[in-house]
């Protein structure tokens, strides 16, 4: 089992000292500034250390923060748009679909 750690704050410099060249430079990277890394079980090779701290890395900005949120664009719906014709009264229109249908008019 591999566990990596990571601390964004800032620590002393041995910790950044510590950890070792090949996981420094991909974290450098990553653009991580300070880091202490540490890991339990087998380190004999330094290729899944790296890879561990890869996918470390790949789970952590797996994270959608708020500082990555978009700025939503809402449109205004028809309603909204059309406000201020929607709220004014019509104009009754009686529209007739055969002239035998419409009433007789009456001339004065």
């Amino acid at each position: 089992m591999w566990v990596c750690y990571c601390e964004g704050g800032a620590s002393s410099s041995w910790c950044w000292y510590c950890c070792s060249s090949c996981p420094k430079k991909v974290l450098q990277f990553a653009g991580i500034e300070d880091v202490f890394t540490s890991s339990r079980g087998s380190t004999k090779t330094l290729g899944n250390f790296v890879k561990e701290t890869f996918d470390y890395l790949m789970k952590t900005y797996g994270f959608l923060t708020p500082d990555f949120w978009k700025e939503p664009s809402f449109t205004k719906s028809p309603f909204q748009e059309y406000f201020d014709i929607l709220a004014k009264p019509a104009n009754k229109v009686i529209v007739y679909a055969t002239e035998e249908a419409a009433p007789e008019r009456f001339e004065a």
